[in-house]
């Protein structure tokens, strides 16, 4: 069963492998798409960490952006830099690597690498263009999970195709003089009615709020409040955590699927929390799945319904007086206000 290991930098391609972690998750699952090494254990040397995870991998995505290449020889002089880390670790074991250009990066030359990652110059690119994201991740999709090249076949020369298509053609001919030549027996048989067209299902209506029940395993529960507006295959909003709010970012939906990630800094935190959502829509409900540094939470998503009048969730007592069926309006009786407690005795 294929395991994915995503390596990319933040500040280099985040966004593109946030995407593309998306669209993996959806179709082969969590448990089988790892983009952090987030499971290191307190006072684990790293590189050991790298190997015990790409141990469970058997492809390595090498997400490659614009300012890759100047990274990676900004830190050379510093030894610090856990994507060299993690390439040379899965090039040393044998695993699939494929470099997956984005950002219209272009492939490094072998010159321009380290020794222990001189093998990734040879390794097979897979170019991913802004202004189609979609195909060109679901062609690596596609052949991660087993069902097509990740490459599309070029398309056959015009001139392949012109001996089948004047022999289809001579053959449509000579059918259609036999049929016109042929006598046809006298009959009254009725028109064969048209076949009627099964009814197309409506597109669920995503506009809204929702507010999902979501639980990390072994964690207690939480609820998350979405805010969704739908135009075509773009999704925007916010979602309100319970530490903070944030802008949905890349929201797309497609097929039944809804993905998105947002980013914002939890109270008490200094550093931004990114978070990628992805849910299938299932009629009244959104199978949820969040996934971060921190863990998976899974859980469903419902449409917010409005407070009741009367509950605890008003805004304030209501300012329209009572009214009786016999008598018409009654005057509710005046809470009578206690002085304070150091007012001075004014009993006779």
């Amino acid at each position: 069963m294929t395991s994915i290991f995503i390596s990319y930098r933040r500040d280099d391609a985040g966004g593109h492998a946030g995407r593309l972690s998306d669209r993996l998750v959806a179709r082969l699952g969590a448990d089988r798409v790892f983009m952090d090494v987030s499971d290191i254990r307190p006072g684990e040397n790293f590189e050991q960490a790298i190997q015990r995870t790409l141990a469970k991998c058997d492809h390595v995505l090498a997400v490659i952006g614009p300012r890759w290449l100047s990274s990676l020889t900004e830190r050379q002089s510093t030894g610090e830099d856990f994507v060299r880390s993690e390439i040379a670790a899965a090039l040393l074991r044998g695993a699939t690597v494929i470099p997956v250009l984005v950002g219209g990066a272009g492939m490094p030359a072998k010159s321009t690498l380290p020794p222990d990652m001189a093998a990734l110059a040879r390794c097979q690119a897979v170019v991913i263009e802004d202004r189609s994201f979609d195909e060109d991740a679901a062609r690596l999709v596609n052949f991660l999970a087993g069902t097509q090249p990740a490459i599309a076949p070029r398309p056959a020369s015009p001139r392949s195709h012109r001996t089948p298509l004047l022999a289809l053609t001579a053959a449509a001919v000579a059918l259609m003089g036999l049929w016109w030549l042929w006598p046809s027996p006298a009959t009254n048989s009725q028109p064969t009615p048209s076949p009627t067209a099964e009814p197309v299902a409506a597109e669920p209506n995503l506009d809204g709020e929702w507010v999902a029940e979501l639980q990390k395993p072994g964690r207690r529960p939480f609820r998350i409040r979405m805010t969704l507006a739908r135009s075509g295959a773009q999704v925007i909003g916010s979602v309100t955590y319970p530490t903070g709010d944030a802008a949905i970012v890349d929201g797309q939906y497609a097929d039944g699927q809804l993905t998105f990630q947002t980013s914002h800094v939890p109270q008490f935190a200094n550093e931004p929390a990114t978070i990628r959502v992805q849910g299938r829509v299932e009629g009244d409900e959104i199978r949820i799945t969040t996934a971060d540094t921190d863990g998976v939470a899974t859980g469903v998503a419902r449409r917010a319904t409005a407070p009741r009048r009367g509950s605890l969730l008003d805004a304030g007592p209501s300012t329209q007086p009572a009214t009786s069926p016999q008598d018409g309006p009654v005057t509710r009786p005046r809470r009578q206000q206690r002085p304070p407690l150091d007012a001075p005795d004014q009993s006779p």
